[in-house]
């Protein structure tokens, strides 16, 4: 793809946010187009690097299945990120949470950092407002940070050398 690890992370974090803000939340998902229409939160990550011309193999579409095998540990610690802490993280690191504590993940949140009026901000296939939208995670009473809050989570980024190894384009992605 021809980027370094700090452009991916940041085309990654900013596409995401361009391609689903405003879609609606559909648990399975197929995108925006597709026999399901909408996506859920292991959605706007798959079909981002889909988007961005990686052809991911990904047979079990699961947040467990892309933790497990596409992604690293990212500098930020969970229990401080947990604690309201999220100077570690980086656009684009992902927030991984297990809701009901039963050692597999039900969703995956994109850190985007700045935007707005907004500190820490993530992207967010929310099934509460039924969309995918930013939450500010610096707001409390958002339903991202209960979660994060009262989950099990961990905070994890794409592995960009395995990534980038199913990259199918012929020309390099454009920085916007």
């Amino acid at each position: 793809d021809g980027l370094t690890d700090a452009e991916f992370y940041d085309l990654f974090g900013r596409h995401s946010r361009s391609l689903w803000l405003g879609i609606d939340f559909t648990y399975g998902g197929t995108g925006i187009g597709g026999a399901n229409p909408g996506v859920d939160g292991f959605g706007t990550v798959a079909f981002t690097l889909e988007d961005l011309g990686f052809d991911i193999p990904i047979a079990f579409p699961t947040p467990d299945f892309l933790y497990d095998n596409y992604t690293v540990a990212a500098v930020a610690d969970p229990v401080e990120v947990q604690g309201g802490n999220y100077s570690g993280l980086t656009r684009g690191d992902l927030i991984f949470l297990d809701y009901d504590l039963d050692d597999s993940y039900d969703h995956i949140a994109i850190y985007y950092g700045v935007t707005g009026d907004m500190t820490h901000a993530a992207v967010t296939a929310s099934d509460y407002f039924d969309e995918v939208l930013i939450e500010d995670l610096d707001n409390y009473k958002t339903p991202l940070v209960q979660d994060i809050v009262w989950s099990n989570i961990d905070v994890r980024r794409l592995d960009h050398k395995k990534v980038e190894s199913y990259y199918i384009y012929d020309t390099p992605i454009e920085l916007n």
